[in-house]
């Protein structure tokens, strides 16, 4: 066997592979809003405080991320100010915390 038949059969291997599976996390998804400006940053927390109320039960940051689009830090902020102006409420730790309107019958 030729080194190129080596190289061949590893990019083979290499190619096989889904996307999903090599490890490398998804690109953010487009936002509509420009975070750099504090009208943005209200709109955006708006979407985010529309969604959750509108889901009537307790969401992961990951749904949030996938519905909302941005990036898990813009996410992570946006919850902060929601939360420091009662709109939110959270519970868990780490990767087990969940996010809801408080009130809306979404503590199970």
């Amino acid at each position: 066997m030729s080194k190129t038949d080596t190289r061949k059969k590893t990019t083979a291997k290499k190619t096989a592979k889904p996307e999903a599976q090599k490890g490398k996390p998804a690109k953010a998804a487009k936002i509509d809003h420009d975070l750099r400006t504090a009208e943005g940053r209200t709109a955006y927390d708006d979407s985010i405080l529309s969604h959750v109320s509108r889901a009537g039960a307790k969401l992961s940051m990951r749904d949030i991320l996938a519905s909302i689009g941005g990036t898990p830090n813009q996410i992570r902020a946006s919850l902060g100010r929601l939360i420091e102006k009662g709109l939110v409420a959270w519970e868990g730790r780490t990767r087990n915390t969940t996010y809801f309107v408080p009130g809306l019958g979404a503590s199970t």
